[in-house]
């Protein structure tokens, strides 16, 4: 049976008639404005993308994001990337973090184990929080020319870089997160994981800072 998840909230329904219904009378959605909302799992960047990523010429980057998304500091990142390569393709994977862990929610960005980020199991509003951001990190992206696909991926980080790894010809992976005292990626040191898992080059950008 398929599932249809709303975008803007973490309600699923059964069949695509009754989404629209929901998404026209709850969130004023007119019907003709849902395909353009859907979780782009084929993009408008799609065929761009793909014909660019076996290309030899193409600095390819795994952009491995999720409330840290929409900074300047990404921007300026990506914008350098530009300037530096002749052709940028970018394959963005939004690990869906559990609700529990977003800093959105009650007490949130607060830290426990150092892998608790990592094991969790997410949850429905986790799913349509990480779908905003993909979106919102794929408009970035166009506005700046960069040729973008993307997905929702696993709520591990490790395990979705992983599984984009095997998909793409990735040549550098550049990570977004949260401020040093919230974030549950920095605290289970993510970037060294990735950079020894992987034997590439890692970016990371903080809510603070942006380093290699």
């Amino acid at each position: 049976m398929s599932i249809h998840t709303c975008t803007r909230c973490p309600l699923r329904f059964t069949n695509r008639a009754e989404l629209a219904d929901h998404m026209e009378h709850d969130h004023h959605v007119p019907h003709a404005l849902l395909e353009q909302m859907a979780y782009p799992g084929v993009h408008a960047a799609e065929p761009l993308y793909r014909s660019l990523a076996g290309d030899d010429g193409v600095q390819t980057i795994l952009l491995l994001a999720n409330q840290g998304i929409g900074s300047d500091a990404l921007r300026e990142v990506m914008a350098d990337r530009v300037a530096s390569h002749d052709r940028v393709a970018v394959f963005v994977v939004v690990p869906a973090t559990p609700s529990a862990h977003l800093a959105s929610a009650p007490g949130g960005g607060r830290l426990a184990s150092p892998d608790r980020g990592l094991r969790d199991r997410t949850d429905d509003v986790g799913v349509a929080q990480a779908r905003f951001r993909l979106r919102t990190a794929i408009e970035i992206l166009r506005d700046l020319g960069i040729a973008a696909h993307g997905r929702v991926a696993d709520p591990n980080p490790v395990v979705a870089a992983s599984r984009a790894i095997a998909d793409e010809p990735i040549d550098e992976i550049v990570l977004t997160t949260l401020s040093p005292d919230m974030s549950q990626w920095l605290h289970a040191d993510l970037p060294a994981l990735l950079a020894r898992r992987f034997e590439l080059p890692v970016h990371t950008i903080t809510a603070e800072t942006s380093h290699t």
